[in-house]
């Protein structure tokens, strides 16, 4: 059996290999963690892994390692450069204090990158809202389609907008996961804290989406008060999401799409936890599965929502049990 051969019901059973890219004191922009990541294969054979960087003012910019491939059973990475491949937007925009979460396609000759942007400040702490930028030089740099938003504020949504991910629905239609904030809510120790959930977004061409305030997953109990960063992994005729629960602690869940084309969660058959020790020992986030050279990878983020650094597990099947 092969991971092909799954069925909805399994659990996915997660082989941890460690950290695989780390903050950097002496590169600024990774100087304090490394957050959300995106892998891709582009259309020009290369693959890379897409990374947040945060540096020392808690700003956030992203840039981009390549995948060199996998040498003794380690995923092998690129340096990351000195400099970021994309910077934050001008002041009193809506991206003016970090770029962050990129989600990458190829759509005819250009590279799109869906984006967070975010500014700090207010009773919240910080507001935050969806934008795109696109590349004509096989993703090496990205200029914004436009200064606003995508996503922007409405009277249905007033909060703002966040993570998401965009396939290819039809040959005219696209299609959107994407982090809707609700109310927000202060906790037992009177903090404000947000509260978000998943909803469904569609496009003809990228920029402008029809919102019908569709939820694609929701929360559950009471102790659930997010859940985001949604990331789809297409296979074997399969539609798996993964995204981020937050109640106490951050961890990764997972849901499968239905025939009818809705998503139902199945969290208890994915495994990958928090560790006993080490930089993923108080919470995993942040999550994306891809496949690689015949190898189901999760990327990931554990402690600090980053600040330890970017990790990663392969998903355990009967072929390599003994590996």
């Amino acid at each position: 059996m092969t991971y092909k051969e799954f069925n909805e019901q399994q659990s996915l059973v997660w082989q941890k290999h460690g950290l695989l890219i780390q903050p950097n004191k002496n590169i600024d922009w990774i100087s304090n963690g490394i957050g959300p990541s995106h892998y891709i294969k582009q259309k020009n054979g290369k693959s890379y892994i897409y990374i947040t960087g945060r540096d020392g003012n808690n700003v956030s910019r992203i840039g981009r390692v390549e995948v060199l491939g996998i040498q003794n059973k380690n995923l092998i990475v690129s340096e990351v450069s000195q400099n970021p491949l994309f910077d934050v937007g001008e002041i009193g925009c809506f991206d003016e204090s970090g770029v962050s979460y990129p989600w990458i396609i190829e759509h005819e000759s250009r590279i799109f990158m869906f984006y967070v942007g975010w500014v700090s400040g207010g009773i919240s702490g910080f507001q935050n809202y969806s934008g795109l930028a696109f590349s004509e030089d096989n993703g090496s740099s990205f200029k914004r389609v436009q200064k606003n938003p995508i996503l922007d504020r409405t009277n249905m949504e007033p909060y703002g907008t966040g993570s998401l991910c965009v396939t290819k629905e039809s040959d005219d239609e696209w299609s959107m996961l994407y982090t809707s904030f609700k109310s927000w809510q202060k906790d037992e120790n009177s903090r404000v804290i947000p509260s978000y959930n998943i909803k469904k977004a569609k496009s003809a061409d990228l920029i402008s989406w029809k919102r019908e305030q569709e939820v694609a997953v929701d929360l559950q109990g009471s102790e659930e008060h997010v859940i985001g960063k949604p990331t789809i992994l297409d296979i074997a005729g399969k539609s798996m999401l993964f995204y981020s629960v937050r109640g106490k602690s951050y961890k990764i869940g997972y849901a499968v799409k239905k025939s009818n084309g809705a998503f139902e969660r199945l969290d208890m058959l994915q495994t990958l936890t928090t560790s006993e020790t080490g930089w993923d020992s108080e919470m995993v986030e942040y999550a994306q599965a891809f496949e690689f050279q015949s190898k189901i990878i999760m990327i990931y983020n554990g402690n600090g929502y980053g600040r330890t650094g970017l990790g990663y597990a392969t998903l355990k099947v009967e072929a390599d049990q003994n590996d």
